[in-house]
Parts: structure tokens; C-alpha cells; sequence
């Protein structure tokens, strides 16, 4: 399937937003004077902002390290400059967040990072083993699956799950304490992994 006839027909899903915004159904206080932004937020919080935008340049740059043809002219590895500037960006976002964000909000912050990157992250194997072809996994050693049925079923059930886990947080999770939820979702997560782990080593 072509990318852009996806694109196409997401756009007017994607436009209902502006309906929204327009109508403000987000229930916002109109200002006084139209068609010009409240600069009283940016100078009230002007911390978060910068942290914010601090954040936007790493991830930008962090998409544009391996394409930087200096870095090859140099003869260096973009892997390794590119897990160099990684480090050092978080190392520094970590540190505005402390400077930018309640102390308790800035560990939780560093609390969710270090467990999103001790986490083993083999979606690209799981999904080469559901859609190897005969020629790579012979045999009942993979389902062979074709790669839109993957895809296909893949975000429905994602969403699913996206769904179900938003219903379980905000009827039980929402009540518990931090540690609790923290912890309780990690092992969540854990246990999701697993089966991925299953697969792909068995």
C-alpha cells in the first residue's frame, strides 16, 4: 500500500482537531484580545518553557546526528556519536528538569526514564519472526505472516489494550499512591515482555 494514500485518508481524522480548538470545546477562558498569545503564561512559567523547548531541539538534533556528513568526513562512528549525544541531551534534560519542575516531579521523571531505558526493547525481532518468509524460518518456526495482516492487527489490538489499560488506570490506579502505581505498571510491563522474549527465543 502506498504511504501517501494512508497519509490522505488520515488527514481528515486528523482535522477534526481544529473543530475542536475552534469551537473550544477544551472549556479555555476567552481572552480579551483575539488572535494574539497570552505571553503571561510564558513569563509564569517560563522554566517549563524553556525546558520544553530544550527538549524539542535535542530530539530534533538527535534525528539529524547520523545524517551530519561531517561526522563521516571525520571519520568517526555515528553509532557512537549518536549514543554520545543521547547521553549527554538527557544528562542535561534531566538537570533543566530539576531546575524546572517540582522536585517530586522531576525524580518521577528520572524514574521513568531509567525504566524506559533498562527496558529491552525487541519490537523489530518480534515482528521479523511474525513475518519471516518460508526462506528464513522454515517450517512451523514461524507464522509467516504477511506484513499488512501484522501491522493491521498489531494497531488494532495496541489500541485495545490502550483502551483497556486507560479504563483499569482510571478506575483502580488513579486511587493508589505513586509507589504503588509505579511499581504495580513496571511489573506490568515485565510480564508484557516476557512473551515477547518467549517468542523470539524459543
Amino acid at each position: 500500500i502506498n504511504p501517501r494514500i494512508c497519509l490522505i485518508l488520515a488527514i481528515p481524522f486528523a482535522a477534526q482537531a481544529a473543530f475542536v480548538v475552534y469551537m473550544n470545546y477544551m472549556g479555555d477562558e476567552p481572552l480579551e484580545v483575539k488572535c494574539k498569545p497570552d505571553m503571561s503564561i510564558i513569563r509564569d512559567n517560563f522554566r517549563i518553557v524553556i525546558l520544553a523547548v530544550t527538549m524539542g531541539i535535542a530530539a530534533l538534533g538527535l534525528s539529524c546526528m547520523e545524517e551530519l556528513t561531517i561526522i563521516q568526513r571525520l571519520g568517526w562512528d555515528p553509532s557512537m556519536v549518536t549514543l554520545i549525544y543521547a547521553l549527554v541531551a538527557c544528562a542535561v534534560l534531566h538537570r533543566l528538569s530539576f531546575w524546572a519542575l517540582p522536585f517530586a516531579v522531576a525524580k518521577i521523571n528520572v524514574y521513568l526514564f531509567l525504566c524506559r531505558s533498562m527496558t529491552l526493547g525487541i519490537q523489530y525481532q518480534v515482528q521479523q519472526w511474525f513475518t519471516a518468509s518460508p526462506s528464513v524460518c522454515p517450517g512451523n518456526l514461524s507464522p509467516h505472516f504477511p506484513n499488512t495482516l501484522y501491522q493491521t492487527m498489531g494497531f488494532f489490538m495496541s489500541g485495545v489494550a490502550v483502551l483497556a489499560g486507560t479504563a483499569l488506570f482510571e478506575k483502580y490506579v488513579v486511587h493508589w499512591n505513586a509507589r504503588a502505581a509505579f511499581w504495580v505498571t513496571t511489573l506490568m510491563v515485565c510480564l508484557a515482555a516476557s512473551f515477547d522474549l518467549c517468542l523470539v527465543t524459543r
